[in-house]
């Protein structure tokens, strides 16, 4: 009832990311468990109710700047790129391989603005 209500007094339909917290996972890696719902399938509601929704899926026990990094480019699209400085201070690959994404909202800009929603972690990863 209450994402109903929402809908009625919505400003925009600006696109909703939502990030998961720590020990999180994205909206396929738990079968039909969702993060953002449980049994119930929160993206979904929202979809059925007009709105644009994606889920991402950042690492579960990674550290904000590595979240941080892996959520910019899972929206944006391309390789992702942890920095050299950072992935030669902490021993990471700094473009690993099978983290390259298509982009859930590529045209993202100042111009294409977004929601984030975040769930505890999920907050400062944003």
């Amino acid at each position: 009832m209450l994402l109903f209500i929402s809908g009625l007094f919505a400003q925009n339909k600006y696109p909703i990311i939502l990030v998961h917290g720590f020990m999180g996972w994205g909206r396929e890696e738990m079968g039909s468990y969702r993060y953002w719902g449980g049994k119930y399938d929160i993206e979904q509601i929202l979809k059925d109710e007009g709105f644009e929704v994606y889920t991402a899926s950042v690492g579960p026990v990674s550290s904000n700047w590595d979240r941080a990094i892996e959520l910019f480019y899972q929206i944006k699209g391309g390789q992702v790129d942890y920095g050299k400085i950072h992935s030669d201070k902490y021993g990471l690959i700094q473009e690993p391989e099978g983290k390259k994404h298509k982009g859930l909202y590529p045209s993202w800009n100042k111009d294409n603005p977004i929601h984030l929603i975040g769930h505890s972690m999920g907050g400062q990863t944003i």
